[in-house]
């Protein structure tokens, strides 16, 4: 639940990184944030820096998939022991 989708155009940094276009707008995750909730989907790039010698950061969302799926089905199972017991 804490993480925040969000939507964004990438910065010159990300775009020459990523070859998005500029003015493109995308929905996705703020990847700092998604460090403090779960770092296993996050990757840092160790050849580009940010300002303060960080590595630049990126979400690996097609790894965070399989996760929100089965989270999707885990809900959908509880969900049908909910309505089963209003029936």
């Amino acid at each position: 639940m804490a993480l925040r989708p969000v939507e964004f155009q990438w910065n010159e940094k990300g775009r020459s990184l990523t070859g998005k276009e500029e003015g493109r707008r995308e929905t996705g995750f703020i990847a700092q944030e998604v460090q403090q909730i779960a770092p296993q989907f996050v990757a840092g790039n160790e050849t580009s820096k940010d300002e303060d010698g960080n590595p630049y950061l990126t979400v690996k969302k097609d790894e965070m998939i399989a996760d929100l799926v089965a989270m999707v089905q885990a809900l959908n199972v509880r969900l049908g022991v909910l309505e089963r017991k209003l029936a």
